[in-house]
């Protein structure tokens, strides 16, 4: 009877271990995709409200990323990718902010308050993004003054998937968020404050 016992003990245990880490991966798998949620609902609110709190004439795509902030305009040279510069009233005040993508997938912003001649220290927004130059994280449709941000991001600990591939692999997840911010459009901007 022991022997019976020991046997179906050891069965049980045997097919108890694949369960269990199936579970363990799946669990890890939702966390994550959880997680990169999260993050990147709260980067869109932050873009959004720096981004809608600016007009269409201050909104720029330079060719590179400025190593310092413009004196009062920016030249553009595309309408949508990154870099993206804007001269935003978010605060109350004028304020340059500088997003761009670096080579280790991380959003980053940079500010400086209007007639600053050095930017803050760059600052990740958002880490794990799968974005490159498509999509474009930013859009910009001059015609009706609306910018489109679409954050590709993944879970903190899956890694990037083509944006074109499946988005759900077993603890791989490719996470899409988008939103649109309506500009000023430079007749309607506010005149308090106005940069």
């Amino acid at each position: 009877e022991i022997m019976v016992a020991m046997t179906v003990t050891a069965v049980a245990l045997v097919l108890l271990v694949p369960v269990l880490t199936t579970v363990t991966t799946v669990t890890a798998a939702t966390n994550s995709t959880a997680n990169g949620t999260a993050q990147g609902r709260l980067v869109l609110q932050q873009l959004s409200s720096d981004i809608g709190s600016t007009t269409s004439a201050n909104v720029c795509f330079p060719a590179a990323v400025l190593t310092a902030p413009p004196a009062s305009t920016c030249s553009s040279v595309a309408t949508s990718g990154y870099p993206l510069t804007v001269l935003s009233q978010v605060y109350g005040t004028c304020t340059w902010f500088q997003w761009n993508v670096n080579s280790s997938g991380q959003l980053t912003q940079q500010s400086a308050l209007k007639g600053a001649t050095t930017w803050s220290a760059t600052v990740p927004l958002a880490v794990s993004l799968v974005n490159t130059v498509t999509p474009s994280l930013f859009t910009y449709d001059t015609t009706n003054t609306l910018m489109s941000i679409q954050l590709l991001v993944r879970g903190s600990t899956g890694t990037a998937v083509s944006a074109s591939a499946s988005a759900t692999k077993q603890g791989v997840q490719t996470i899409d968020l988008q939103t649109s911010v309506s500009l000023y459009t430079t007749a309607l901007s506010p005149a308090a404050g106005s940069c």
